[in-house]
């Protein structure tokens, strides 16, 4: 893979990971349309890692807050909780399904059937959902539901940010960086 190859992979993965869409498959999809070889998933991960370094430097002052919740009682404690929570279904799954999301699931077919099946899945989900949630009413089950949902974006084509707050009966969740303004 050359250095243009890189760039326009980075420029796809920062593009697409703020919307509601799946960087991943975005970033499989562009060596399929373009002829190039697949960069495999440590590339996918390195551009995700870069994406993840930007957000927590702009971040930095919310991210703090979070991170020394933990010791404190409240709201942000609450917060803390439930992102560690939300995120062990995913590792879990991740991890024993690995291989397995890193071979079959790679495949422009199934990214395409995902993004037409969740792009209908938000759309009604948008359309039909009135229960609104904020973070200050989240339990810790919810917190469960969006980490199960976080396995479904283990799937190319499964946007993480479109299908988490809209996993349990089209309730939406107001997103994290909202709440940490």
């Amino acid at each position: 893979m050359d250095i243009f190859q890189t760039f326009v992979l980075a420029v796809v993965q920062s593009i697409t990971e703020f919307l509601p869409v799946s960087s991943s498959a975005h970033l499989i999809l562009v060596p399929y349309f373009t002829g190039w070889k697949d960069q495999g998933v440590a590339v996918d991960i390195g551009m995700h890692v870069g994406t993840l370094f930007a957000v927590v430097v702009y971040f930095w002052p919310s991210f703090w807050k979070i991170l020394t919740a933990f010791y404190k009682k409240g709201a942000a404690r609450h917060l803390f909780l439930c992102l560690v929570i939300g995120t062990i279904p995913a590792l879990i799954v991740g991890f024993l399904l690995d291989k397995w999301v890193e071979t079959t699931l790679r495949s422009p077919f199934i990214i395409a059937f995902t993004l037409i099946f969740y792009g209908i899945v938000l759309y009604i989900a948008d359309k039909k959902g009135k229960n609104k949630k904020n973070i200050d009413s989240m339990t810790f089950r919810d917190a469960i539901y969006i980490g199960c949902a976080q396995c479904l974006a283990l799937i190319p084509g499964t946007s993480r940010s479109g299908i988490t707050p809209r996993i349990r009966a089209a309730v939406i969740v107001i997103p994290v960086v909202q709440v940490l303004r």
